[in-house]
């Protein structure tokens, strides 16, 4: 619970012990019996509280899930934002980005459930709603950068690229253990067929070139490797001898 409640403050949420309890046995009822057959009674049940409390502070079930959805991608994005490496050109760092947050998110246990059961996955119902309004404050200022710098695509406005960027990561999470891909066979994969759409033609000529580096590089240290792996097989050969 008290990583609950750090993720709503960084999340705009001012969450009082009740809710935050409330959430925490919301995550136990769901885990066990399922949404469908988790009522409102046995959530508050499980937190201590009246009905009425619930219902205080959450319209119904699908709210609670919302707002636990909301909990767990702010501890995602901290992740993904602690390794993303803000050095490099907008179509890498922004490739890297959607790759970081499907692998974060598929360590966390309950995202990993959302995965499986379709009805623990938050909603977004409208644009202005909190979830769909924070994801587009992440994702804002790479965004806009690459708009002023003229690597996005004209007619792309912000909201639409945010609506891709969260297609994308949905689809690659679901598709993840079902159709196997090595991570850097999954970075090409989101390099070619989700961020190149999204970039200038100017951009993509010079992302291009930037990919064949990345690919040389990738293949190169994969042949050191395996120059490495031989020569201490043949070591362990000739000790042996």
């Amino acid at each position: 619970m008290e990583s609950d409640g750090a993720a709503a403050s960084d999340f705009g949420l001012d969450l009082n012990r009740t809710e935050l309890r409330i959430i925490a046995s919301a995550r136990k009822c769901f885990e066990v019996a399922g949404v469908a057959k988790t009522r409102m009674d046995d959530i508050a049940n499980e937190a201590g509280v009246s009905r009425q409390t619930v219902y205080k502070y959450f319209s119904g079930k699908e709210e609670i899930i919302n707002r636990i959805g909301h909990l767990e991608m702010v501890k995602v994005n901290q992740i993904v934002r602690s390794k993303l490496n803000r050095e490099r050109a907008f179509p890498d760092k922004i490739t890297e980005a959607i790759v970081l947050s499907v692998e974060v998110s598929r360590e966390n246990p309950y995202l990993r459930k959302v995965i499986e059961d379709a009805e623990l996955m938050p909603r977004y119902h409208d644009k202005q709603v909190s979830l769909f309004a924070w994801q587009r404050d992440q994702w804002a200022g790479l965004i806009e950068n690459a708009r002023s710098s003229g690597q996005l695509a004209e007619d792309l406005d912000l909201d639409r690229v945010v609506q891709w960027i969260l297609i994308s990561q949905l689809l690659l999470l679901i598709a993840y253990e079902r159709i196997p891909m090595i991570r850097t066979d999954i970075r090409h994969f989101v390099r070619r067929f989700m961020v190149e759409p999204l970039l200038s033609h100017r951009a993509t000529s010079i992302s291009d070139i930037g990919m064949e580096l990345a690919m040389l590089r990738e293949e190169n240290s994969a042949l050191k490797d395996l120059v490495s792996r031989q020569a201490l097989e043949l070591h362990g050969i000739r000790g042996r001898e």
